[in-house]
């Protein structure tokens, strides 16, 4: 049998602490440096926004992070979408996803963090074993156009873009969690699960 460790519990997202802990202090001894999972992709050097040498100025607190309006845009409605994402993920799969979730620290790393959009629970509750971390992404016909790692695939098939997946592995690693799906919302406003059952 497998040993479930359960994750150390955070802040919640959004809130000064949070924001706190996303910026190198040397004076914070337990968590001087936290990776939240949404800079997954931007360490592993796969994200079409930034690369790692902004994450690691931006960590130090020597970069500030600037959006121009047309990213500030999407990331605003990809929060606002994120409920419908998820109730669609749902309805879908027949799972009910727990919502509204701290930051999470994985117990054996801890500069290892992860605030997932959402949590099924498994059979003996969340963090007994079984659960499976839902990301809720919104996106446009873009990400299905041609046939490569930075896409989608069709539905129905475990393809995810490599700057999705890197997160959604990051957030298991963050919650202890083994299992994670990605729900995107295209410009149709469809909600398609994937991977599949």
């Amino acid at each position: 049998m497998i040993a479930h460790t359960k994750p150390i519990e955070g802040p919640m997202p959004q809130t000064p602490e949070w924001n706190a802990l996303r910026l190198y202090d040397p004076d914070r001894e337990d968590r001087p440096l936290v990776f939240g999972a949404s800079e997954a992709a931007i360490a592993c050097g796969v994200s079409p926004y930034e690369q790692p040498l902004e994450l690691y100025l931006i960590k130090r607190g020597e970069m500030q992070r600037e959006f121009t309006p047309e990213q500030q845009q999407r990331m605003e409605e990809g929060l606002f979408f994120e409920p419908a994402i998820i109730r669609c993920y749902e309805k879908r799969t027949g799972w009910a996803v727990q919502r509204d979730l701290p930051m999470y620290f994985d117990p054996v790393h801890p500069w290892m963090a992860a605030t997932p959009d959402g949590i099924v629970p498994g059979k003996d509750g969340l963090f007994a074993g079984g659960d499976t971390v839902v990301e809720s992404k919104q996106t446009n016909f873009r990400m299905f156009d041609g046939d490569d790692e930075n896409k989608f695939g069709e539905e129905g098939t475990d393809e995810i873009p490599v700057s999705y997946l890197c997160p959604g592995a990051a957030a298991n690693g963050g919650t202890a969690v083994r299992d994670c799906r990605c729900s995107r919302l295209c410009q149709r406003y469809e909600g398609l699960p994937c991977p599949p059952e």
